[in-house]
């Protein structure tokens, strides 16, 4: 479901990157013993941020998202991402100019690698676009004390 089949592809079709594979639950056979692969296999809490802020890029090709946390989690952290439509991919790389990033076939390499390859030109300045444009939407939707405001007003209280 979560479209580690893509990812397997991406890992032959861009045999220089480091690949930081953070994954829930069993791993697919294929993960494990990939040079230039490091698995954190039910990474807690904690280290997911950290995770976030070492890539350069964020790659979801979720054949099945109902809201995909973990897209709007790396945003936030101003990580570039390259995903199939879920909900927080649509909200968030809906429009332009970062729909390029949302890729409508989540069994389309072709589409991911291309993505990828256009951040990876310029990875920090890609992080710094995140931040100033897409950050701001996720703090008012998501942020704790945001949504709870809009929670009370909604209830009447």
């Amino acid at each position: 479901m979560k479209g580690f089949s893509v990812v397997k592809a991406l890992m032959d079709r861009f045999p220089t990157v480091d690949w930081l594979l953070a994954l829930r639950g069993q791993l697919p056979p294929e993960a494990s013993g990939r040079p230039g692969a490091r698995v954190f296999q039910n990474a807690d809490y904690a280290t997911l941020p950290l995770l976030y802020n070492a890539a350069d890029v964020f790659l979801c090709p979720s054949r099945y998202e109902p809201f995909g946390y973990v897209v709007a989690e790396a945003l936030a952290c101003g990580t570039p991402t390259v995903a199939s439509p879920g909900g927080a991919s649509r909200k968030f790389l809906g429009r332009p100019p970062w729909n390029r990033f949302l890729i409508a076939d989540p069994e389309d390499v072709d589409a991911f690698a291309a993505a990828i390859a256009e951040i990876l030109r310029s990875p920090e300045e890609m992080r710094q676009k995140v931040i100033q444009q897409i950050r701001p939407q996720i703090v008012e939707l998501m942020a704790p004390e945001n949504w709870a405001r809009r929670f009370f007003a909604v209830a009447g209280l």
